[in-house]
């Protein structure tokens, strides 16, 4: 009887360990709550439609694409800014460059990350050379982030300057600031 309780508690810590293990190994990225995109557009200090124009930093080894947290930094080109000021003709992100479109396949207003940010880490961090894209950005120690608000679409690739998604943060943004307004009266 003790051997067959003794081989139970084994098999029972084993199956907890292994659990804990795989736990851990996938949860990578995780929410606490729903995408609002006022918050994100609050908690960004700068919104800029930008393009993406070359390495500021190449990659350690361009053969290796982490969906972490790049060694690479991707310059950007600033052509408008929605919210900030104070903001350079050019910044840069962590970040790989690529040839390829990777446009969010949800409708506007967008509620989750585009494809390449659901591998997960909680970001995408590819950006197509000479392509557009509409930067939620924070100021950190190290530069600028668009690690702010885990799986929100805060680095969308744009069509064209015309696109849904710029007037519709502009919008929101118009809105946030009459709303705020209205609050100080």
């Amino acid at each position: 009887m003790k051997k067959i309780l003794f081989a139970f508690t084994i098999l029972l810590i084993s199956f907890f360990a292994i659990e804990l293990i795989y736990q851990n190994s996938t949860d990578a990225c995780q929410r606490s709550g729903p995408i609002v995109l006022s918050y994100t557009c609050k908690i960004s200090d700068y919104i800029i439609r930008a393009q993406a124009v070359k390495y500021a930093k190449e990659p350690h080894n361009p053969n290796i694409i982490t969906n972490g947290i790049p060694d690479s930094k991707v310059e950007f080109k600033t052509l408008e800014v929605l919210k900030g000021d104070n903001i350079s003709s050019s910044f840069s992100l962590k970040g790989y460059l690529n040839d390829m479109d990777d446009f969010n396949d949800k409708p506007v207003p967008y509620n989750f990350v585009r494809p390449n940010g659901r591998s997960g880490f909680c970001y995408a961090n590819t950006y197509k050379k000479g392509a557009e894209y509409l930067l939620f950005n924070k100021n950190t120690s190290e530069g600028f982030t668009v690690n702010i608000d885990p799986l929100a679409p805060v680095n969308e690739q744009l069509h064209s300057s015309k696109d849904p998604w710029v007037y519709y943060i502009k919008g929101l943004l118009k809105g946030i600031e009459e709303s705020s307004n209205l609050k100080k009266k």
